[in-house]
């Protein structure tokens, strides 16, 4: 007599497959991930280019602003570029079809 209990052995059905499906789902969510960094990017540049046009200072300044904004009206920096380019939101950047 052994004091090690009765475990049926594993078919594969266990942990690896919530392992590999964690995986994948992982490999799904990056493209949307970098999509929107992008996205978020190309705001943030035009917001930037926007201020620098208006105020003459560098790029950097013009991030420093539109932080000091963003934090001066408790909004996110992405809400601050879009405010800054006249649109208030992502919504309202993109016309409604006809």
């Amino acid at each position: 007599m052994t004091s090690d209990p009765a475990i049926p052995a594993e078919n594969g059905t266990g942990s690896e497959t919530v392992t590999s499906a964690g995986a994948m789902a992982g490999r799904r969510a990056e493209p949307d991930r970098l999509r929107d960094l992008a996205a978020t990017s190309a705001v943030l540049e035009r917001a930037k280019g926007a201020l620098m046009a208006l105020t003459g200072c560098s790029a950097d300044a013009a991030h420093e602003e539109l932080l000091r904004r963003a934090n001066a009206g408790n909004r996110t920096l992405i809400e601050e570029c879009w405010i800054t380019l006249g649109s208030g939101s992502p919504a309202k950047a993109v016309p409604a079809p006809d």
